[in-house]
């Protein structure tokens, strides 16, 4: 078996420049990239009622990341399975939000409507609170500024209008909180370089 020839020379400078760019390029995108799969976020189910919680560190600025956790008009750009978000009402920091949409896991399909009054706080918190289209629900997401990132810290508490079985429950709220703060770094990251090449 014959091996080709090394680069060398001129070849060899450009081959090597071009495959320190390639891997400078993944190593970027990788440390840029957050993401949640199923597993990262805890879910349990107690007496009827879901309890979640997860942790998402994301290389944007608080500012950045509240923003984007607050731009509901434009959510369904950029959140998997929201089809309508709009602002019924907003004083200060506080919003009332009309949503709409279908989710899906597996060969589940399931539509929602719900509406939320929802409190941004002078501390960075989050608490968002279900006024119809579930029976309870209860949610507070903390954002904490870590050197040049932020860490997003979600619970929820989530008493559904429509019965669900525990183990398809646990399983199918595992799968959209991960689809959905996924989606939601996604677009802090896509902002926060777009800020940065203007």
């Amino acid at each position: 078996m014959t091996w080709p020839a090394w680069p060398s020379g001129a070849r060899w400078r450009r081959w090597s420049g071009w495959l320190a760019r390639w891997l400078l390029a993944g190593t970027c995108a990788l440390a840029q990239a957050a993401s949640l799969s199923d597993d990262e976020v805890a879910v349990e189910y107690r007496d009827g009622v879901y309890f979640a919680h997860l942790q998402l560190r994301v290389a944007v600025p608080q500012s950045l990341a509240l923003a984007v956790l607050t731009d509901f008009e434009r959510m369904p750009d950029f959140m998997p399975g929201l089809e309508q978000s709009r602002v019924l009402a907003h004083s200060g920091q506080r919003w009332q939000v009309q949503q709409q949409g279908r989710l899906s896991f597996g060969p589940f399909r399931l539509s929602f409507a719900n509406e939320r009054l929802i409190e941004l706080l002078a501390d960075g918190r989050m608490i968002a609170t279900g006024l119809s289209g579930v029976r309870k629900m209860r949610s507070e997401l903390r954002t904490q500024a870590i050197g040049s990132s932020t860490l997003l810290d979600y619970r929820l508490e989530l008493l559904p209008e429509q019965w669900i079985p525990a183990g398809l429950g646990v399983n199918f709220m595992q799968h959209e909180l991960a689809g959905q703060f996924t989606a939601l770094a996604g677009e802090m990251e896509r902002r926060f370089q777009a800020q940065k090449h203007q």
